[in-house]
């Protein structure tokens, strides 16, 4: 082997230990920041209890306001699992939650931003998944059907008349507020609490095509 190959396959070697060493520094700051948001039992005024439910870039949890007792829904967004173009996404899901106030959209209450996480307080709807209570209760009565159809397209329209569309209408994303075994909820709510879920609207003529 000549001494320029040899140079050659030093220097990559190198390379290769120094990448390797890069990303495992970075897979332990991640689990550094998971197990410290982990340990996370209040934030401001929350106190943050159990799990329910999970995505891409945390969790969200159950939290109780203490001041006035109100029960809300806390995403918990992990910035070590960032890159600068989900940091971009985050950013526009917050920026459009704030400006949707409807009565059957989730609300966001409160944003707290610390060195490792980003906290948005949300609205919490108690009665689960849509599909849920479908698959449990039978399929809806025609009233019912008729008064959750007419409160999601007024939620939709809204959002729509503010040039923004909702891009993962499902069934998970309509939580009823409140159920009970006999009957389901009479109020639903349209979530948006997903990074991607909301984006700025298509071109006009698009919106009204």
């Amino acid at each position: 082997m000549t001494s320029t190959a040899t140079a050659t396959a030093t220097a990559t070697a190198t390379a290769t230990a120094t990448a390797t060493a890069a990303t495992a520094d970075v897979d332990a700051l991640q689990q550094q920041s998971r197990a410290a948001a982990a340990q996370i039992t209040q934030i401001g005024d929350y106190l943050l209890e159990k799990t329910i439910g999970e995505g891409q870039f945390g969790k969200v949890k159950l939290a109780t306001h203490v001041p006035s007792g109100t029960r809300v829904a806390v995403k918990v967004v992990d910035k070590s699992r960032l890159n600068s173009d989900t940091l971009r996404m985050v950013k526009r899901e917050v920026s459009i939650m704030k400006m949707l106030h409807h009565p059957h959209i989730i609300r966001l209450y409160e944003v707290i931003d610390t060195d490792t996480c980003l906290f948005l307080v949300m609205e919490y709807a108690s009665g689960g998944e849509m599909m849920d209570l479908i698959m449990a209760h039978g399929r809806l009565k025609e009233c019912d059907a008729c008064r959750f159809f007419s409160q999601t397209a007024s939620a939709l329209a809204y959002c729509h008349a503010l040039h923004t569309v909702h891009r993962d209408v499902k069934g998970s994303s309509f939580p009823p507020r409140s159920c009970t075994c006999s009957s389901f909820s009479s109020c639903l709510c349209v979530s948006v609490c997903c990074v991607l879920c909301l984006t700025p609207a298509f071109p006009h003529r698009v919106l009204h095509s």
